[in-house]
């Protein structure tokens, strides 16, 4: 419910099409933690009813670690959580449910982004709370990010920036009582001789602040076990997006797993591998995400024609 009111005006605007006749949203995960399955189901109705269920293990050695009932959520070896606004998955730390485990630590290192320039240029404050998302989705919290980076990883933040952007020589984050904001150093000619200036947030492009957030949460260690971007290429050249996607990929090849919706061309262009290329349609309420070699046009023409000239043609349909 807190959720709900800090996001959102009431509960309706959250149910689709499909959930409005029950009132009801429903979600279940599913992961393999080492060789033990892991599913988790979760389902929230109108009111503040709340099932919540968590089974680790395969056939015969399936363990419940989370279930429910009569609105009742119960842990393995936990006490019973009765708060209607709490999930019962946030106290599986001490029960010796590895699995569920490794579900929460995902979970928990999840960002979600739909940066907003506008956001990533204001003063904040210079620490997060421990049970604020590492970065907020508009970007807030880029400061603390950047704070709590050793000089390292900034410096490697400023490197990544000045490969596409050039001339900037390091991040840092300037503190005015509580709160704070970043700047890049930047070397600039000056009476006597060049030297470094300060070129506070505000001043640099939209595309250089969402450059700065990224890149402060790969150098971050650890790094986000999720990472999705809402329309990645917003206020990018084509150069930088393009080696901001490479960097992307290879954060993929190392752990992170990788989301961004686009809707250009040119980025489809250097997918490396089609099939990793889904497409989401909303249509009568309801989004869908299909794999584009379910098209027969798509397969028609791979390897012919490339997948952005095929997403401007619109190929991209049943």
């Amino acid at each position: 419910q807190r959720a709900v009111q800090e996001r959102y005006h009431s509960f309706d605007e959250l149910l689709n099409r499909r959930a409005a006749y029950t009132r009801t949203i429903s979600l279940a995960l599913e992961l393999t933690h080492g060789t033990v399955p892991v599913r988790y189901e979760l389902e929230f109705r109108q009111g503040g009813t709340l099932k919540e269920n968590c089974r680790q293990g395969r056939t015969n050695a399936i363990r419940e670690v989370i279930w429910t009932r009569a609105s009742v959520r119960h842990i393995l070896r936990g006490p019973p959580i009765r708060d209607p606004d709490s999930l019962a998955l946030a106290y599986v730390t001490k029960t010796g449910a590895t699995g569920a485990k490794a579900l929460l630590d995902f979970i928990r290192g999840a960002v979600f982004l739909r940066l907003s320039p506008t956001v990533l240029a204001r003063s904040e404050p210079l620490t997060r709370s421990p049970r604020a998302p590492t970065l907020d989705e508009t970007g807030a919290g880029v400061v603390a990010l950047l704070r709590a980076l050793n000089s390292t990883q900034r410096q490697r933040v400023a490197q990544k920036i000045a490969s596409v952007v050039g001339w900037v020589e390091d991040i840092v984050v300037l503190q005015d009582a509580a709160r704070g904001y970043y700047a890049t150093e930047e070397r600039m000619k000056a009476r006597g001789g060049a030297r470094k200036f300060p070129v506070p947030a505000w001043m640099l492009s939209e595309g250089t602040r969402r450059l700065t957030a990224l890149y402060a949460l790969l150098a971050r260690s650890p790094r986000p076990s999720l990472l999705v971007v809402e329309e990645i290429e917003n206020g990018l050249d084509p150069w930088t997006l393009q080696s901001l996607f490479q960097d992307l990929r290879e954060a993929a090849d190392e752990g992170v797993q990788v989301i961004v919706t686009t809707h250009s061309p040119f980025l489809l262009d250097h997918v490396s591998d089609i099939n990793d290329i889904l497409h989401a349609r909303r249509e009568a309420g309801e989004t869908s995400y299909a794999p584009i070699t379910t098209y027969d046009e798509v397969v028609r023409y791979e390897g012919v024609v490339m997948p952005g000239a095929m997403y401007a043609s619109d190929y991209f349909k049943p």
